[in-house]
């Protein structure tokens, strides 16, 4: 497996301004904005915003991500967007937003490709235009240093249902270029622990997941220890996503594969952090003429 390599860590303590508590109507949720019952009190701890503004400070990119969260936050509510941000194995960083269509009869309209086009538009522009009859639950918006400089994304993604499974559920992605839909991801969920030895079995012939040892890395017990884990198959990388991890398992993570700014609050801020279930995620291919799987990318997913 691969040790990402971050720009050195400035361990500096939470920003004033980062630091945002957790209120009597906080919702709890995982990435697919599912609730899900605290581990803990949950009185006087952070918010994952805290560690969401923590990154982007320490990237030199709140100033230009967060007013584009700040908007969605403002138009959907709180804890109606997921926030995702991920590096590579180059340390290149990126921020992704997730909106879920299913929250409430509204939801359709609001979390629509042209009605967050046009909420964001002040902010970046996004060409994307989809026939809003297509039968959509979930959207994304993917935001880089690049993408930020020029002010314009690539466009907003789609994600459809494919056979529904006898437990979790499965779909399909695609990004919306123009009005183009370009097939990019065939996602599969597995309800843990109860599917784990089916998700094994079907790593057993995925040609990214590499040898046996490779395959048992990948699912290492301490992530396993989880709600749901998705195995995604895309054009360059397959990837594996698991959901509601405790934070020291996050922590565990962190130091394997993302050493930096966000397990330097971890670390710092632990206690404030332990009601909180965590989403991590993580891209891997094996190199031509090996056979032992790479990590290509790997992400934390938590609620605007």
């Amino acid at each position: 497996m691969t040790l990402f390599r971050l720009p050195p860590s400035s361990g500096s303590v939470l920003h004033t301004e980062d630091a945002v508590y957790e209120q009597p109507q906080t919702l709890h949720r995982d990435y697919v904005l599912q609730d899900y019952d605290p581990p803990c009190d949950p009185t006087g701890g952070l918010h994952p915003l805290s560690l969401f503004r923590h990154v982007l400070r320490a990237e030199g990119l709140l100033d230009s991500v967060w007013p584009i969260a700040s908007s969605l936050r403002s138009f959907l509510g709180a804890e109606q967007t997921v926030w995702g941000f991920k590096y590579d194995n180059q340390g290149q960083f990126g921020v992704e937003f997730y909106l879920y269509r299913n929250q409430g009869p509204e939801d359709a309209h609001r979390k629509s490709v042209e009605a967050l086009v046009e909420c964001l538009k002040p902010l970046i522009e996004i060409p994307s235009e989809v026939d809003e009859r297509l039968p959509y639950f979930m959207l994304s918006l993917e935001l880089n240093k690049e993408v930020l400089q020029r002010g314009q994304a690539d466009g907003f993604r789609v994600y459809t249902a494919a056979d529904r499974r006898v437990a979790g559920f499965d779909g399909l992605s695609y990004l919306v270029a123009g009005r183009q839909l370009l097939l990019e991801n065939y996602y599969c969920f597995y309800g843990i622990p109860n599917e784990l030895g089916e998700l094994r079995q079907r790593l057993t012939y995925l040609p990214r997941a590499g040898s046996a040892s490779s395959q048992k890395a990948l699912l290492p017990d301490y992530l396993s220890d989880c709600h749901t884990i998705c195995q995604a198959t895309k054009q360059r990388g397959d990837g594996l996503y698991f959901s509601r991890i405790r934070t020291s398992a996050l922590e565990r993570f962190l130091a394997t594969y993302l050493p930096g700014p966000a397990l330097d609050l971890i670390q710092e801020r632990q206690a404030e952090l332990e009601h909180l279930l965590w989403d991590i995620g993580i891209d891997y291919s094996v190199a031509f003429g090996t056979t032992e799987a790479s990590v290509r990318k790997a992400g934390i997913y938590g609620v605007l």
